[in-house]
């Protein structure tokens, strides 16, 4: 690292199979204006995400779903870095006292285009194809929710030729209100 007017310069060595997202942070303090001393109110923080090789992450285009709506929560698996071969990504579908379980409050399918493209969904694996950079997957609640709602949860777990990328879950919450 090396340190000019405030200017901190890091460079560090990837090797050329690694994948994944490094997160570089550092901060300011204002408060003592002593450098380089840690300070409990972090003045200004900064993080900066770099990533490299394949990477895999979870983008949300409906997060909160009304089962009488029938519109299902769509999780959307994307794939960062090259693409010209199929990729088998792990997940996990969450856990705790406000989950939904899966079979019982909703079941996990892939939308119609990622079907047509070749992507696959098998239980805790989903397959994109080569050249396939998203994937899909709806999360349709089934009869009977609670009322209250559940939270539905889709996350990247660590995996072969692939690393996690910076938004490794995507939550939806799945009710079905009083009639």
């Amino acid at each position: 690292m090396t340190d000019a007017d405030g200017i901190a310069t890091f460079t560090y060595s990837v090797a050329k199979d690694a994948n994944g997202v490094d997160r570089l942070r550092a901060w300011t303090d204002f408060g003592r204006g002593e450098r380089e001393v840690w300070d409990e109110y972090q003045d200004a923080w900064s993080t900066a995400e770099f990533a490299h090789g394949t990477t895999v992450g979870v983008e949300m285009e409906v997060d909160v779903v009304d089962v009488r709506s029938g519109q299902p929560a769509i999780f959307r698996l994307v794939r960062q870095g090259p693409a010209d071969a199929g990729l088998s990504v792990n997940l996990d579908y969450g856990s705790g006292s406000l989950a939904a379980v899966l079979g019982r409050d909703y079941e996990l399918l892939l939308t119609a285009r990622s079907r047509e493209s070749g992507g696959t969904l098998r239980g805790t694996v989903a397959t994109l194809v080569a050249g396939q950079r998203e994937l899909e997957l709806q999360a349709r609640p089934r009869p009977g929710l609670s009322r209250e709602g559940r939270l539905v949860t889709v996350e990247i777990r660590p995996g072969e030729r692939y690393g996690i990328g910076t938004s490794p879950r995507g939550q939806a919450v799945v009710y079905a209100p009083a009639k």
